[in-house]
């Protein structure tokens, strides 16, 4: 006897409600790869993703890397295995920090809230302009709730005061596996 797995599919008051939807792959140079099942995993592959720093007090850096499926997101936990590398005018030994979160970083001075609700905000320092770079969340967090927009991913960096001359880039090639489960959409 075999068994064959299908998706399912019903349509409630006009909405349809996909069990194992996916989400999609964002940016120039980003790809993903799905899981399928009741826990989904996605594993997004970085490829030379090129971000360019906003100057201000801070330099921040964001970047979309995957745009979820519609629905209440139970993230299970997270990691990043990563290697950046400075130019133009971010520092030799620049300091700062990256995480993953749900919306865009921005120049409040430290990754926080949103900006790292996904993977914490977790100290990086660049050797001669690179360095090889990882984070996780080993906990679920609360549900993102994506019912009337979809969650967006977004990778965010800061660099410190005094770690850049002028508006820098950072070049980031690696791998973000994200596990997910989809608690539905209404």
């Amino acid at each position: 006897m075999s068994i064959t797995r299908k998706d399912a599919g019903k349509v409630v008051a006009g909405k349809s409600q996909i069990i194992g939807g996916i989400g999609a792959p964002n940016g120039t140079g980003v790809t993903a790869i799905e899981g399928m099942g009741e826990v989904h995993t996605t594993v997004i592959d970085l490829s030379s993703v090129a971000l360019t720093g906003t100057d201000n007090t801070i330099m921040y850096f964001a970047q979309k890397v995957y745009d979820g499926p519609a629905g209440s997101i139970l993230v299970l936990g997270a990691t990043a295995d990563l290697a950046i590398v400075g130019s133009n005018g971010v520092a030799t030994s620049a300091t700062g920090d990256f995480g993953l979160g749900s919306a865009t970083c921005d120049s409040a001075g430290a990754l926080s809230g949103t900006d790292q609700n996904i993977i914490p905000s977790t100290a990086i320092t660049l050797s001669t302009f690179a360095a090889d770079i990882t984070g996780r969340n080993a906990a679920a967090i609360a549900p993102l709730d994506g019912s009337s927009t979809n969650i967006d991913y977004y990778l965010n960096f800061i660099i410190d005061a005094g770690s850049f001359t002028s508006t820098g880039t950072i070049t980031v090639t690696g791998t973000i596996t994200i596990a997910w489960i989809n608690l539905g959409d209404y």
